[in-house]
This record gives C-alpha cells, sequence and structure tokens, in this order.
C-alpha cells in the first residue's frame, strides 16, 4: 500500500481497511486453522468489489509507472 502511495495511486479511503485480509491468508497458509476468528464474508466480499473496480480502472496506470 506504501508502495502505491508512493507510486502517486494511492488506495482510495475505502480500501484502507484492505490489510485485514493479510492475517487470514497467513493462518490458511502457515497455522492449524481453528475455526475461532471469523471473517464477515459480506464486508469482504464488498471490499474485493470495491478492490476489482480500483484495479480495473487505475491497474495501467500503476504498471506504467512501475
Amino acid at each position: 500500500m506504501d508502495t502505491l502511495a508512493r507510486s502517486g495511486a494511492p488506495l482510495p479511503g475505502e480500501l484502507e481497511n484492505l490489510d485485514v485480509l493479510t492475517p487470514f491468508g497467513a493462518v490458511y497458509r502457515d497455522d492449524d486453522y481453528d475455526g475461532t476468528e471469523s471473517l464477515n464474508r459480506t464486508e469482504t466480499r464488498a471490499l474485493l468489489r470495491s478492490l476489482r473496480s480500483w484495479v480495473g480502472l487505475h491497474g495501467r496506470t500503476i504498471l506504467e509507472a512501475t
């Protein structure tokens, strides 16, 4: 996210909580998942829809800047 900001394409405010998904990926990959943590699927789907939309609008610009 910092790299995006430095490249001139910061994430919009609605995506500022995108990093909440990282712990789930690490838990699923590295640990035995015991199911005690829960992910709000409705909120996560909305977040991912926003991310996909933003990437669709800005993805080419970001790649050209790097």
